[in-house]
């Protein structure tokens, strides 16, 4: 995981190619094997049951999954939007999934927007290339 931070985060998005400095890196890769232990930690001791982690799982699979299926289908997709949309998928999915902001009112009607966009994307890939609702892909003759 720090080994991704460093090299392809930082080395490749922030610092210029070939201007990273391998002190900074160093930190950053330590920062984020402390990061990442916390939060192991937190996951161990957080006495979760197992249907919280498997919906805490599919979510995550999905702010990282559906990205790169559009980015197969829509070449629009660069790197730097593709890292947006993990991030807010991930913004948007931690605090409503801890419950860390209460979903009544304006704030419950903004989430299920954002859900119903969602989806409204995902379906329209699946309109243009129907491959990808049966996870194969189409073949050359067929697009």
């Amino acid at each position: 995981m720090s080994s991704i931070v460093m090299a392809d985060i930082h080395g490749q998005n922030i610092a210029k190619t070939g201007e990273a400095n391998p002190k900074t890196m160093l930190f950053i890769g330590r920062i984020t094997m402390i990061v990442a232990t916390g939060a192991g930690l937190y996951f161990a001791s957080g006495q979760l049951n197992i249907l919280d982690l498997l919906v805490f799982v599919g979510a995550l699979w999905g702010a990282l999954v559906f990205p790169v299926i559009a980015s197969f289908y829509w070449q629009k997709v660069t790197n730097k939007a593709f890292t947006v949309s993990v991030l807010v998928a991930l913004a948007v999915f931690i605090p409503v999934r801890f419950e860390w902001i209460p979903l009544g009112g304006v704030a419950g009607i903004a989430v299920d927007v954002l859900s119903v966009v969602g989806i409204g994307v995902v379906l329209g890939l699946c309109r243009q290339h129907p491959g990808v609702l049966l996870h194969v892909l189409p073949k050359q003759g067929n697009l």
